[in-house]
């Protein structure tokens, strides 16, 4: 994430999966990193993953691979 915002990439998408074992905190952080910046746009809704995948986690990650291919489709 540093190393993206340090390049001054431009016009960029960006999709946020995370361990939610790490206290939680983990997504926020990479989403503040994110927010402010116009360069990078979010695609698709973040997805936790608890220390076990379970049958929400993986319809998530189905939607979010859905977004990110159609997101691509798009440009």
């Amino acid at each position: 994430m540093r190393e993206a915002l340090r390049l001054n990439l431009k016009n960029k998408k960006v999709s946020f999966i995370s361990n939610a074992t790490w206290g939680g905190m983990a997504l926020k952080t990479m989403q503040q990193h994110f927010e402010d910046e116009k360069r990078f746009t979010q695609v698709g809704t973040p997805v936790a993953i608890p220390s076990a995948v379970n049958e929400e986690t993986v319809a998530g990650l189905a939607t979010l691979a859905k977004d990110i291919s159609e997101s691509l489709v798009d440009d």
